[in-house]
């Protein structure tokens, strides 16, 4: 089932409930947020193979990829994710992993740091 909600301040705890994310993107984008959002919170992820979507999603590592537009892929990678939760919760928890290790505010002020000592030392 699908809920519109509208404004919602609880959004991690939401991302936290959902059994998977689905972006079906059709047409290349930027990173969007959603997918960091879901990832950081365990939740299973199913996106489009376009734009910055697989920087984030790596196909059967941290999520389930499908062609833009195929929406029988779609179908199909959703169902998998409902059908393997272990599988899927797998995928999450590396996907969360990744999304602490690299995308979080002290990983990207110790990347920064590292630039400006770099400098610093040249």
């Amino acid at each position: 089932r699908v809920h519109l909600t509208g404004f919602r301040r609880d959004v991690p705890e939401v991302m936290a409930a959902l059994d998977a994310l689905v972006l079906p993107s059709t047409r290349s984008e930027a990173t969007s947020q959603v997918i960091p959002q879901a990832l950081a919170v365990g939740t299973p992820v199913v996106g489009s193979n376009v734009g910055g979507i697989p920087e984030l999603v790596r196909d059967g590592e941290t999520g389930r990829l499908v062609p833009p537009g195929d929406s029988g892929a779609l179908a199909a990678a959703i169902l998998a994710s409902l059908r393997e939760p272990e599988r899927s919760r797998a995928m999450a928890r590396a996907g969360q992993a990744m999304i602490l290790a690299q995308y979080t505010f002290d990983a990207a002020m110790e990347r920064t740091t590292a630039v400006y000592r770099a400098l610093l030392e040249s």
